[in-house]
């Protein structure tokens, strides 16, 4: 912690790491619960490939969570090989041309759980995806499109490899405040544009906020500052960047999902057995 800290920021210090936990046990769940759907009903893949809103809607119903944290999610299991389309036979039904968990689901649901979350935090943070958030259509007054499908497959619909560096570069802005500081919704756009100003000519502020929202899914930001893990993602970044980690491990992603699962298992908190219910009904 930094010198000079004071009581009121070690506070807000801590409730960040345990903002930070808990998304990581709720993220474990969905993307288990995501699981555990696919593997029971895989999802129908559109004749020109990926994902058509309607799946997407009845995945999300069934997971019992947001359609843009569905999505989110979906391209995440993807980017980490937990996911993939194909024919097969899932709970002794055929199913062809749809998306259900890979061989690599089994091994990743078995580890410990910041592994786990490290891994998807991992692929979210590589991945040259912008997962979008569906949004209203301009022509069509409260319906949902998405201009390009979930899980398209084809390479010139999904990769955009200026989303890496905006990502990097919109958490690179926060790491750039003392630990124990938060930004704030006001201040941001204006943090931003002081550090990485070409964030905002070139790539416009809605789109870097739906970044640190979705940062907010993994644990790496909680409120508007950086978490342990957050700056974990950063400094392994940057140090790849410059040469000084090890060069395969950086490539394939290794090198990142070691440093995130060391620093989650420091934020997760311990699974417990047992509760006290308080005689005003608190647990």
């Amino acid at each position: 912690m930094p010198r000079g800290t004071g009581a009121g920021d070690a506070r807000a210090l801590w409730r960040r790491h345990g903002s930070a936990g808990v998304a990581a046990i709720e993220l474990d769940h969905l993307a288990t619960r995501i699981l555990d759907l696919l593997g029971q009903s895989p999802l129908s893949q559109l004749r020109g490939g990926g994902v058509g809103i309607r799946e997407l809607r009845r995945l999300a119903a069934a997971a019992d969570t947001e359609l843009g944290a569905t999505v989110v999610v979906l391209e995440t299991l993807y980017a980490a090989g937990l996911i993939f389309p194909g024919d097969g036979e899932v709970a002794e039904e055929p199913f062809s041309d749809s998306w259900a968990p890979t061989p690599a689901a089994d091994a990743w649901s078995e580890a410990e759980l910041p592994r786990r979350v490290a891994a998807l935090a991992a692929a979210w943070w590589r991945m040259p995806v912008a997962p979008w958030q569906p949004e209203p259509g301009a022509d069509q007054p409260g319906k949902t499109h998405i201009d390009v499908p979930v899980l398209a497959i084809r390479a010139e619909e999904r990769w955009r490899p200026s989303v890496l560096e905006t990502r990097k570069d919109a958490l690179a802005a926060l790491a750039q405040l003392p630990e124990d500081r938060d930004s704030t919704a006001e201040d941001f756009p204006e943090l931003v544009r002081w550090l990485r100003p070409a964030l905002v000519g070139g790539r416009g502020m809605p789109h870097i906020r739906e970044i640190v929202d979705q940062a907010r899914l993994f644990g790496l930001v909680a409120g508007w500052g950086l978490t342990a893990a957050g700056r974990a993602a950063h400094e392994f970044s940057a140090a790849a960047d410059r040469g000084e980690s090890d060069g395969e491990a950086a490539r394939d992603g290794a090198g990142l999902v070691d440093a995130l699962a060391t620093t989650l298992a420091q934020i997760v908190p311990e699974p417990v057995s047992e509760i006290i219910v308080q005689a005003d009904n608190t647990i």
